[in-house]
């Protein structure tokens, strides 16, 4: 009862898979719980934690010591939020490769690459931040958002590539990076690509409709 009723307020939502069927959707063991208010999550995540010296007064001590070193990392899955959202607005403008019935984050058991063997592909439970898919299933863009302080690095895009490659037989596979800092030379080497779509922080927070 009072999950249904922080779903109905919009502070609390059940995540599927994106391509979850109605059957598993209708299963009330299946799916991930999570925040989608940003305030709480901030809240439960530093303040909620830090009570004890928030009374006490010490709000600039927990700023420091616990808020500052952890914000960048929090900001991350935010930044997935814009992402995708950046992907809705270019879907309106019609920009992207393909048009999409389908986004959201993808979880369950695909290849991915093998460290320990060069080239090699293992099969591993994973997440995509962002797929988008058709209507005939036949086109997919994968995205990866990386919110951190470096480019976005080749070997970053090569687990990128591993992933649903698979289904590389049957289905049309583009990539989507999102990056805070930028990409490296290598990847920018292949932005020529029409396969591959390279957004940065600048050029998402600079997009208008």
């Amino acid at each position: 009862m009072y999950l249904k009723n922080l779903i109905e307020l919009g502070i609390v939502e059940r995540e599927f898979s994106v391509d979850a069927r109605l059957k598993e959707k209708a299963n009330r063991n299946r799916g991930l719980y999570s925040l989608t208010d940003n305030f709480f999550r901030f809240w439960y995540t530093f303040g909620f934690a830090n009570i004890s010296d928030l009374e006490d007064g010490d709000v600039d001590g927990v700023f420091e010591y616990s808020v500052a070193p952890a914000l960048h990392e929090f900001a991350a899955e935010p930044f997935e939020n814009v992402c995708k959202e950046f992907l809705k607005k270019l879907q309106k403008k019609n920009e992207l490769p393909f048009r999409y019935t389908k986004i959201g984050r993808w979880t369950g058991r695909t290849t991915v690459r093998d460290e320990k063997q060069p080239g090699a592909r293992a099969m591993a439970g994973t997440e995509i931040d962002i797929l988008a898919i058709n209507r005939e299933a036949d086109r997919y863009l994968v995205g990866e958002c990386k919110f951190k302080s470096h480019p976005f690095r080749y070997s970053e895009y090569l687990d990128v590539k591993a992933k649903l490659s698979s289904l590389m037989d049957k289905a049309k596979l583009y990539y989507a990076l999102f990056s805070e800092s930028g990409f490296d030379e290598k990847i920018l080497a292949e932005a020529a690509d029409e396969e591959l779509l390279l957004f940065s922080l600048e050029k998402i927070v600079n997009c208008e409709i």
